[in-house]
């Protein structure tokens, strides 16, 4: 004979399902770092360095908590008695150099191979996670001051770019990065990017993402992008791959007194046909991926300079979107997948 849980058992086994920043570090393995990451200390007896799987855990608790600064860090990891530090596996708050001299020793090579195995992951759980891809990119603001007269730029890798004002509609510049990412829209997270100066134009990284994608062994069927990317090199490249391309129409590059370009009419889609507008409609989960990055991961307060420091602040920014990705179908939460918010606080 069964015997139905107590309310307080019910109530308890409610609450390990409900999505918290507790059942996103459950959740999420990081058993293979220690090892991987072993060849990058001395092998000299010294004293033992910090593990490194509580230090990924905290670069995603400091972008979860929008923690601006490894100060503030220090301070919040530090506070009721070291709770949180212990919760990462720290056995006591670490001090705040300890997170720089973690990042400059493993490099943004890691913290690739970090986001690239949680997508390995994700893709075992979502088969079918990169059907349909987005390719765009977001302007990111450097964190430092242009050049001006004899003043030297205090980040000579930013460079000045160009940018559509969302309000105004207006181009105007900016002087800092662009984070170029292909996007799952099916499931709302980024499944590779690249980071480059501002002043890189958009299409030439479309085909260094498809190629990125096919080397990692991952199909996709469909590849949409913005009247940015409207260039015959990026169709071909699309149709080699066995992919469909679903770019908008480039007005500018209508030959004059034409009805359009003969290309349009040897695409595997028909352009404007049904087939075309219903996955052009996957266009705008970009444009939401890059608003959860600069308004609730921390993007637009950049707080680093150089091409290598600014690769790893948005690589573990788009982590953190795979993270909550993975977890959420873990832990039967699939509707959350999307949702920043839930996964900050505790439920304790």
């Amino acid at each position: 004979m069964e015997v139905d849980d107590s309310p307080q058992e019910k109530s308890k086994k409610a609450s390990l399902s409900e999505p918290s920043i507790q059942l996103l570090f459950e959740n999420l393995d990081l058993a293979w770092v220690t090892e991987r990451i072993a060849s990058r200390y001395s092998q000299r007896k010294r004293r033992p360095p910090v593990s490194p799987e509580p230090e990924i855990r905290a670069h995603i608790f400091k972008d979860l908590r929008q923690i601006r600064s490894f100060r503030k860090l220090e301070a919040v990891l530090a506070e009721n008695e070291g709770v949180w530090a212990r919760r990462l596996g720290f056995e006591r708050p670490p001090r705040h150099q300890s997170f720089s001299a973690f990042r400059k020793r493993v490099g943004s090579t890691f913290f690739n191979e970090i986001f690239y195995e949680i997508r390995k992951h994700l893709l075992q759980v979502l088969p079918d996670l990169a059907d349909i891809v987005v390719i765009d990119s977001s302007s990111v603001d450097a964190y430092g001051r242009p050049a001006r007269g004899r003043r030297k730029s205090s980040d000579p890798d930013a460079k000045w770019g160009v940018r559509t004002n969302t309000r105004t509609g207006k181009i105007e510049r900016f002087f800092g990065w662009k984070l170029h990412t292909a996007h799952a829209a099916k499931y709302g997270s980024a499944i590779d990017f690249i980071v480059t100066p501002g002043k890189n134009n958009d299409s030439p990284q479309y085909p260094k993402l498809i190629r990125m994608l096919s080397e990692a062994e991952i199909s996709f069927n469909y590849l949409v992008a913005d009247a940015g990317y409207d260039a015959r090199s990026n169709y071909f490249t699309t149709i080699a791959h066995h992919a469909k391309p679903i770019i908008a129409y480039n007005r500018r590059s209508k030959p004059k007194g034409t009805k359009g370009r003969r290309l349009d009419f040897e695409l595997p889609v028909p352009r404007n046909s049904p087939e075309w507008k219903e996955k052009y409609g996957y266009r705008p989960a970009v444009e939401r991926q890059f608003s959860e990055l600069k308004e609730q991961l921390g993007m637009k307060f950049l707080t680093l300079r150089g091409l290598e420091g600014v690769t790893i602040h948005l690589c573990i920014s788009l982590t953190v979107l795979l993270v909550i990705n993975l977890v959420a179908h873990l832990t039967g939460n699939p509707e959350l997948l999307r949702s920043v918010e839930p996964w900050k606080y505790s439920n304790v």
